[in-house]
């Protein structure tokens, strides 16, 4: 068998579809800025030219024992807890246009602290198929209150921990 044929993968640039939904009310700065629980909303400020979405395991799902007489033990888990990094810039100060720097920063002022996590759901096509894949219970873990640039729209590095991950 020879493999000396081209091989071609297509992949829609920006093609992709974040949306985020939070069980509790979140409610942002200004007048009237309250996005309903329960709302799902499409993220928005994605540069094109930059990667703005990275997901990262917690552990391994395989470790391996090596045993003195040259062997070796293998455990394995099916853990799919981690985290998910977006890289964004703010667009707007309104909940319901999708920001995600205004969102998470509301989400970590639920009242009574956020017990819930929300649901971040992807969607891209790569190579004539379509993904969907959705993280639960997503708390925030690390969002900048301010950053400022000259002569750019700065990027935001927004992270949430998430319980587990599934295709849908």
């Amino acid at each position: 068998m020879e493999n000396d044929k081209a091989s071609y993968i297509v992949q829609n640039a920006g093609a992709a579809t974040i949306t985020y939904q939070h069980p509790s009310q979140l409610v942002g700065p200004g007048t009237d800025n309250v996005l309903p629980g329960g709302t799902a909303v499409a993220l928005t400020g994605f540069k094109l030219n930059s990667n703005y979405l990275d997901t990262q395991q917690a552990m391994d799902n395989s470790f391996i024992i090596p045993l003195l007489n040259g062997g070796s033990i293998q455990i394995t888990n099916d853990n799919t807890c981690g985290s998910i990094s977006i890289t964004a810039i703010r667009t707007a100060v309104d909940l319901k246009s999708g920001d995600i720097v205004a969102i998470a920063s509301a989400q970590r002022k639920v009242s009574g602290g956020d017990s819930t996590g929300a649901t971040i759901t992807v969607k891209f096509s790569f190579n004539g198929t379509e993904y969907t894949v959705a993280f639960y219970n997503c708390t925030v873990a690390q969002c900048k209150p301010i950053t400022l640039a000259g002569n750019d729209a700065p990027d935001y590095q927004v992270r949430f921990n998430y319980s587990h991950w599934d295709f849908i």
